[in-house]
């Protein structure tokens, strides 16, 4: 893994994504918009060994990571 995470959304800002601990600790990191759909979430350090969750911060959309 190259410490980014893409992602494709629809019908929310990209910016309003955040990722999260498995206990709802944020990861600070930036989000960059790719295309229309798709954009990357870069952490501003390298992710441990753990389960993480990428979140909109509507929380409508949720998706779980597994950083091995």
């Amino acid at each position: 893994m190259d410490g980014q995470i893409r992602f494709v959304y629809r019908n929310i800002d990209p910016q309003s994504i955040q990722l999260q601990t498995h206990a709802g600790v944020p990861v600070p990191g930036h989000v960059i918009r790719e295309s229309e759909m798709n954009a990357v979430f870069i952490p501003n350090q390298p992710l441990s060994t753990g389960l993480y969750l990428l979140k909109s911060q509507n929380g409508m959309q949720t998706i779980k990571l597994i950083v091995l």
